[in-house]
């Protein structure tokens, strides 16, 4: 899918662009067919890849023929097993070897070991799909935690790349450090299928938007093609009516790489 031409106001500014995210690119067969499928057949523009995920593997190789498809590092610090060893990075692992369930359990991280695993997961990231990430991002938003967010900058520094601003005040501290970003976070609607996405997408502003899809967590077997309960149909990103909608709306379709 090629993005359109950029439309010019007449004030001068680009007007409304939308990058369509999601998440978790690697965290399983399921979630990467439908990433594919979502991209080749309707707006999704961006992935995040999770190179601790179970199917990092097939999303490398998806992703590397599959050009059009921006791909960032989804870094994961919690949920799952680090890129480096329990012994490396000690105040990011429980008795087990496992990263923390949820961002609350990195209270007691390390700063340098945080960033000791983001430089871990961004080099698995290169041996993987064999290039750079477009951009960073963080499960969880874990990033809104200030070391994790501290060591994500100076990884952006290092690579070069745009980061994820989820709020405006990380934005804003983004935008001191020199580093690209976005001017508004969206999530995709829980529910209300199309008409509450349709909604949605009538109401971005001018600028760069994100919209992030939530990942799929879908249980395997008979149940594998149905969402789990809460979360978003990620089929509504490929009808018709929302493609209808980017166009009638004035909206370009853009990715992290053309920040």
């Amino acid at each position: 899918m090629t993005p359109a031409p950029a439309a010019v106001q007449t004030d001068g500014s680009l007007g409304k662009r939308l990058i369509v995210s999601a998440d978790e690119f690697g965290g399983s067969p399921e979630v990467n067919r439908r990433v594919l499928a979502a991209h080749r057949d309707g707006i999704l523009t961006s992935a995040s890849l999770a190179v601790t995920g179970a199917a990092a593997a097939e999303a490398a190789t998806l992703a590397q023929e599959h050009a059009t498809l921006d791909v960032g590092l989804h870094v994961a610090l919690t949920g799952g097993a680090p890129a480096l060893s329990a012994f490396e990075v000690p105040s990011l692992v429980d008795g087990q070897g496992r990263l923390a369930a949820q961002p609350s359990g990195l209270a007691g991280a390390r700063p340098q070991e945080i960033l000791d695993e983001m430089r871990a997961q961004h080099r698995r990231f290169r041996q993987l799909v064999g290039r750079p990430p477009t951009h960073l991002d963080v499960k969880g938003d874990a990033h809104l935690q200030r070391p994790v967010f501290e060591a994500l900058l100076t990884l952006a520094w290092e690579i070069g790349v745009p980061v994820r601003g989820v709020t405006p005040a990380m934005r804003l501290r983004l935008r001191s450090e020199d580093l690209r970003t976005i001017d508004h976070f969206l999530e995709q609607p829980a529910e209300g299928g199309v008409a509450a996405l349709w909604r949605l997408l009538d109401g971005i502003e001018d600028g760069v938007s994100e919209l992030r899809c939530a990942p799929c967590r879908v249980a395997q077997g008979a149940a594998q093609a149905a969402n789990a309960p809460g979360e978003p149909d990620w089929g509504v990103l490929s009808d018709a009516q929302v493609r209808a909608a980017i166009g009638s709306l004035g909206i370009q379709l853009i990715d992290f790489g053309q920040l």
